[in-house]
């Protein structure tokens, strides 16, 4: 079947020039162009199909990357799933709230002002998570 430019193509192949039998690779729908070659001498030409059939190969990377994944990477990222949820800050706020208040209403507190424990245990997480 032949292929005049500008028409699209019906198939992914290889279609060879009639006229100077340069080589052009053109996927279904793509519009076929002219060849380089006749449009510089001026030659009317088409496009020829031959039997050199194109595979369009694709991958699912997410499934590669995942296969990949080394068993801390995978802990890695259930700690970044939860820590980067916004139910984590919830319980920060509650936890602080509660923290702050005990410590500061009750005659026993266990962390008294400047609430040292607190700052500590703060400042390990954050080390933990950077």
């Amino acid at each position: 079947m032949m292929l005049k430019p500008g028409k699209k193509s019906l198939k992914n192949l290889i279609y060879k020039c009639n006229n100077c039998g340069n080589l052009q690779a053109m996927i279904k729908n793509e519009t076929a162009s002219h060849c380089d070659v006749c449009l510089k001498n001026n030659n009317k030409q088409a496009w020829l199909e031959t039997k050199k059939e194109i595979v369009i190969l694709t991958k699912n990377i997410k499934n590669i990357i995942e296969s990949r994944k080394t068993f801390v990477d995978k802990i890695s990222d259930k700690i970044t799933l939860f820590c980067g949820n916004i139910y984590f800050v919830y319980i920060h706020i509650v936890w602080f709230g509660i923290w702050l208040w005990y410590n500061s209403a009750a005659d026993q507190s266990f962390d008294p002002y400047p609430f040292g424990m607190l700052t500590l245990i703060v400042s390990l997480e954050a080390i933990v998570l950077a």
